[in-house]
């Protein structure tokens, strides 16, 4: 599978690039576009972050209801998952107070 963010309608959608004449979920964000996903090794598991300093965790056994939503101080810029899916980084960038959690 293959997951395609459009940059200017604030969703994050999922693709099977076996059947391209629809995608297999849309996600509505509320600000900006989707900078970066990451899914767990497991594919159970899809993180979004949007630039407005929120990350998502959506849990895609629900067909994606369920959603841990994680608000950070900064503009995000980037998101990713150890191999094992033990930790979680988190790229931010603020003028004053850059960082990657």
């Amino acid at each position: 599978m293959h997951n395609v963010p459009p940059p200017l309608d604030k969703t994050s959608q999922e693709w099977d690039i076996r059947k391209l004449s629809s995608p297999i979920a849309i996600l509505k964000g509320n600000l900006g576009a989707t900078e970066s996903i990451h899914f767990s090794s497991d594919g159970q598991f899809m993180v979004v972050a949007k630039p407005e300093d929120l990350v998502h965790v959506y849990s895609k056994k629900s067909d994606y209801q369920k959603c841990q939503e994680i608000d950070f101080f900064g503009e995000i810029f980037a998101v990713s998952l150890r191999p094992d899916d033990e930790s979680m980084y988190v790229g931010i960038w603020h003028r004053t107070y850059a960082s990657l959690l």
